[in-house]
């Protein structure tokens, strides 16, 4: 597998119970926004201006990553796509857990996992299809950041016509 996560890197604790959450489909394109489309258009995320926003590739996968902060205080946020992308391993840091599955289809759904650690730097990985995204130790307004990034993911139109 392509990605390395912080769960893999931590110990185990105990998650909250898991809640599912209802995608809604997409919604036109808004101004001043960028979109990326998952593989097969199945997921949507809406990227403002003002993070930048870089994209790398190789055969078999895409990455995107999106910065908060100048210089030194950088953080992203990192989304990756490909055949070769599997899901995150579900092993769970020490510190607050919360988790709930997304849904936009019986068939593509993936689980949202928050972590909070000791410090109070948050962490969040969310499984994708053909992917994940996911933010590790940032700060209260990097994550507020990325959070409204992942929150507003949307089901593609690929979805919207399959399932009218």
């Amino acid at each position: 597998m392509l990605a390395l996560s912080l769960a893999s890197t931590l110990s185990n604790a105990q998650p909250e119970p898991t809640a599912t959450r209802q995608l809604t489909a997409c919604a036109a394109k808004k101004h001043g926004s960028r979109t990326i489309v998952s593989r097969f258009g199945l997921i949507e995320l809406t990227i403002p201006k003002q993070l930048s926003l870089h994209r790398t590739h190789d055969a078999d996968y895409i990455e995107y990553r999106i910065i908060y902060g100048r210089g030194s205080s950088t953080q992203s946020l990192r989304i990756i796509f490909g055949n070769t992308v599997g899901p995150l391993p579900t092993e769970h840091p020490e510190g607050t857990i919360k988790q709930h599955e997304w849904l936009c289809s019986p068939s593509d759904q993936g689980l949202d996992q928050t972590f909070v650690d000791h410090d109070g730097l948050k962490s969040r990985q969310v499984q994708l299809p053909f992917g994940f995204a996911e933010y590790h130790r940032a700060s209260t307004k990097a994550s507020a950041a990325f959070d409204l990034i992942l929150d507003n993911m949307c089901c593609g139109a690929s979805q919207i016509k399959e399932h009218r």
